[in-house]
């Protein structure tokens, strides 16, 4: 599997220095250390490389305690719960924070603070609109997903309960964690990268203390609880430290369009377990699980479509004018 994995990588990135060459990209044997860019890369390149150690290190701090309180079983226990949420924190929220930050950067750069800083509230209005629904589609269906993907053979319906359990419990993290990187942004696109770092640092700190302590009450799911808490707390913190120093948002819309979003969340999960239920004893549990998938997605997407959310008006157009342009 791990050489599968390696030749997958592979062939998924041979094309790159062709294209790019193709698009008149050609690379130049000097290697410059007083080039002021490269000194500007590495000032800001350090704090980043801190910022996404102390991420893995909470995982393994996780892991750590996991096994300590709740024997080995509880590391693959945590794994199989995290990876299926990696869904949404290892697509969604790096896909939208990737496309949106040459913007944020180009505004800051030029010192339209004002427009940056309203780049960067649509930018989590878009996130939002993301994971906000697929956080709560997990945790609703967490216990068929887990079974659906894992329960077989040694995967036992008892690990299924607990997976589920996990899943479940660590799902709110993920819409904390995309606030943190959408924020955070700001502070890339001007050079600030000790701010992040310094609040990615308090919040693993408070995540390693709440540890203790959620397990007390919680078993095995305080982990996924302090986890929760603790980037609940870091997203407060990064986006107090964004008004400390930008200043405030301007415009009540994008707390607006956050709020039907989540009221649209909330239906689309209602629903969703309404018809998973009703189905489930006449179809089995994978059936209902895509049927239901299928059609609270589509009371979602009616729902934020006339809620008039400005992010969502723009995508409604930009689709669109593109079916218009192929037709």
């Amino acid at each position: 599997m791990i050489v599968g994995s390696l030749i997958g990588y592979a062939f998924q990135y041979i094309r790159f220095p062709f294209v790019a060459k193709k698009l008149g990209f050609r690379y130049k044997k000097i290697i410059d250390f007083k080039d002021k860019y490269i000194k500007e890369l590495l000032i800001l390149i350090v704090p980043i490389i801190i910022s996404g150690a102390a991420d893995q290190l909470f995982i393994i701090v996780d892991n750590s305690m996991g096994s300590a309180y709740f024997g080995q079983d509880s590391v693959s226990q945590i794994y199989y719960a995290k990876t299926m949420l990696s869904f949404i924190t290892g697509v969604a929220t790096p896909t939208i924070t990737t496309v949106t930050f040459p913007m944020i950067a180009r505004l800051a750069q030029g010192g339209k603070i004002e427009e940056m800083k309203k780049e960067v509230a649509s930018s989590n209005v878009l996130a939002m609109l993301i994971v906000i629904p697929a956080t709560l589609g997990m945790m609703v269906f967490a216990s068929p997903i887990i079974k659906l993907a894992f329960e077989r053979n040694a995967f036992t319906s008892s690990d299924t309960m607990i997976v589920s359990s996990l899943m479940a419990a660590y799902a709110p993290y993920i819409i904390f964690v995309s606030v943190i990187k959408v924020f955070s942004n700001a502070f890339y696109s001007i050079g600030e990268s000790k701010i992040p770092v310094l609040v990615v640092l308090i919040q693993q700190t408070i995540n390693f203390i709440l540890n203790f302590v959620m397990i007390k009450f919680s078993g095995i799911n305080g982990l996924a609880y302090a986890t929760s808490i603790s980037n609940a707390l870091g997203s407060f913190m990064i986006i107090f430290a964004f008004y400390s120093r930008f200043g405030k948002l301007t415009t009540e819309d994008n707390f607006k369009a956050i709020l039907k979003v989540a009221v649209a969340s909330m239906v689309m999960s209602f629903a969703a377990y309404f018809i998973f239920n009703k189905l489930v004893s006449h179809l089995g549990s994978n059936i209902s699980l895509l049927i239901a998938i299928i059609l609270s997605g589509l009371i979602y997407i009616v729902l934020v479509s006339i809620s008039k959310i400005k992010e969502v008006e723009y995508l409604k157009e930009g689709f669109l004018k593109k079916i218009k342009n192929n037709n």
